[in-house]
This record gives structure tokens, C-alpha cells and sequence, in this order.
């Protein structure tokens, strides 16, 4: 299984551009696949999706979500005729290391922590 974000970039037409409204917008997707066909599928369904619905619902700040809730609070839908074009950044996304016991205890008498990665490679930690 492999994990992908997809970063759906609109770019603004500097003639319906609102004073203060950025020259670009965004939203993001994560996405699992077992192949890049399968990758390939959800991207163009997405893609198809910004189409249908002729515009794109972004979020006006970013750094305000909450991953902890789903909700719509502070976003926007930004119609098709304010975008120019749209592109598609897509990253594969590295898995998350594993904690792995050692058995040693630090001063305040705490487990002391070792990370690995999915090959079994010692990560120390920062």
C-alpha cells in the first residue's frame, strides 16, 4: 500500500482577483493506492469533481484546520470562472517510523524510545 498527497492548485485571474485575495489556491488530498493506476483514477476523479461542481471549496486559512474534526467551517468555494487553470503537485509520502522498545530506562526512570522504518533501519530521534 503505498500513500500519496495530491496538492490541487488554482491559479487566479488577475482581472477577477478581489483586493487581498491570494494569486493562488489550494486544497489538499492524501490518498492509499496499491498502484499507480489506481493513483492516476483518483486524481482524474478529483479533477472531474473540481469540473462538475465548476469551482473548487478551499479553505481560507490552512493553518486553522483541525485534523481532529471534520467540518466546513472557514471555507470558500471559489467559482470556475475566477480560475485560469489548474495543476496537480503529487508526493508520495514516506511511512511513519515504527517506536521500538530498548529496554533502557533514562534518568527519570522513563523508556527510552528507538525508531525504525519499514527496513528495519535504527532513526534517531531529533
Amino acid at each position: 500500500m503505498f500513500h500519496y498527497t495530491a496538492k490541487f492548485i488554482g491559479y487566479i485571474n488577475e482581472r477577477k482577483r478581489p483586493e487581498n485575495f491570494p494569486r493562488s489556491i489550494y486544497c489538499i488530498g492524501t490518498y492509499q493506492v496499491n498502484n499507480v493506476a489506481e493513483l492516476a483514477a483518483l486524481i482524474n476523479n478529483e479533477m472531474e469533481t473540481i469540473f462538475r461542481i465548476q469551482g473548487m471549496m478551499i479553505q481560507i486559512d490552512p493553518t486553522t484546520i483541525d485534523p481532529a474534526k471534520i467540518n466546513v467551517e472557514g471555507r470558500i468555494f471559489v467559482p470556475m470562472h475566477m480560475i485560469t487553470h489548474i495543476r496537480a503537485e503529487i508526493k508520495q509520502m514516506q511511512p511513519r517510523p515504527l517506536v521500538v522498545d530498548t529496554g533502557v530506562l533514562d534518568a527519570a526512570g522513563k523508556p527510552v524510545a528507538a525508531y525504525e522504518n519499514a527496513e528495519g533501519q535504527r532513526i534517531l530521534p531529533s
